[in-house]
This record gives structure tokens, sequence and C-alpha cells, in this order.
């Protein structure tokens, strides 16, 4: 196995588990997003260590929230354009594009 090869598979390993990315406060449902030293996400990050739990408990609730609301969320089809109506939108995009200079 060539090295880059043996690279990209350790690669695809860690960002299969995932554990790399979370932050580091227990349970926390976030990916980090502030290494100072430490890898938090900013939640966690800027707040003293003994309110860690109660901010993972409130960042626990906000995920559990946000993915209730994704369930709940009515999607639409995309409106269909017939032949003409697509014409004529080419047709004002190719005339924005020759009045802009390049």
């Amino acid at each position: 196995m060539s090295l880059a090869r043996a690279r990209d598979q350790r690669i695809a390993d860690q960002a299969a588990t995932g554990d790399e990315l979370r932050c580091m406060a227990r349970d926390c449902p976030n990916l980090w997003s502030v290494d100072k030293g430490d890898r938090c996400c900013s939640a966690h990050a800027w707040a003293e260590p003994h309110e860690w739990p109660r901010i993972t408990q409130e960042q626990q609730a906000l995920s559990a929230e946000r993915a209730r609301a994704a369930s709940n969320r009515v999607y639409k089809p995309p409106r269909q354009y017939t032949r003409e109506e697509k014409r004529e939108l080419l047709n004002r995009l190719l005339h924005a594009f020759r009045k802009v200079p390049a």
C-alpha cells in the first residue's frame, strides 16, 4: 500500500468515527469549533469547566429541538417550468450578463 493511500485510509477512518470532530465536553452533541488547547464547541470553549454539565444539557435540548423542527418541516416540490418559461429565463440571464462589463 502506498503512503498516500495509507494516509487517505487513515483520514477516512477518522472521519468515519467522528470522535475527533466532537467537542471534548462529555455527551456534548456539537462538533468542535474552537481550539484553545482543548477542542471544544463555542458554547463550552468560553465557559468554566464547572458550568459544562449545564451547558451540555442546553446544547442537547437545542439539538433535539432542531431535529424535531426538521422532521416537521414540509417540503414542497420545486416549480416545474414549461419549455417557453425556461427559454425566457435563459434569455433574461443572457441579456443581463451581456450588460455586465468583464
